[in-house]
């Protein structure tokens, strides 16, 4: 970590995000993410970052980590930016006509709202529901899964979170 804490690493793209956090020559750096490789170091950083879906754009002659996991994003620092690349990047980008009427919101793992961060989300999934005029409808992921989940799969999604690389089809993705 840098002496100033901003530029904490965050992912396997930790470079490309503390680039663009500190260089302002650059206007853009590219990310590969297939669990969490972008958005982590972009909130650390406080830059825009995505992760699009797999598929959206070619990954051809990349080293695979995960095949069906992995993709490639962009980190900016202004959001105009940021939305022109991904725009041209991904030109099957769908531009939606109408909002999402729904909020799906799992508070379990989220910070409490009596603590600085907690206080901070929960202003800003209020403005969320405002502004789509809708109320957020809890998820709780757990119960959901274990009446869901296939029988192969672990009964609990932590267990099955904790071993979604080494049980994806990772060992596989080096062919």
């Amino acid at each position: 970590m840098q002496g100033d804490g901003y530029q904490a690493p965050g992912g396997s793209s930790s470079g490309p995000g503390a680039g663009i956090a500190a260089y302002d020559w650059l206007d853009i750096t590219i990310g590969s993410d297939t669990g969490g490789s972008m958005r982590s170091p972009g909130g650390k950083q406080g830059v825009f970052a995505n992760r699009p879906s797999t598929g959206a754009i070619s990954l051809d002659h990349v080293l695979p980590l995960c095949k069906d996991l992995d993709t490639a994003g962009v980190f900016s620092r202004d959001a105009e930016t940021w939305s022109s690349t991904i725009h041209t990047w991904y030109p099957n980008f769908t531009n939606y006509e109408k909002y999402p009427e729904r909020i799906f919101y799992q508070n379990a793992s989220f910070p409490d709202s009596e603590t600085e961060p907690g206080s901070m989300l929960e202003e800003f999934v209020q403005k969320v529901e405002k502004f789509l005029g809708s109320e957020r409808e809890y998820v709780d992921i757990t119960e959901r899964w274990e009446e869901t989940h296939p029988e192969n799969a672990p009964s609990n999604v932590t267990d099955l979170l904790n071993t979604v690389f080494r049980s994806s089809p990772f060992p596989n993705s080096f062919r």
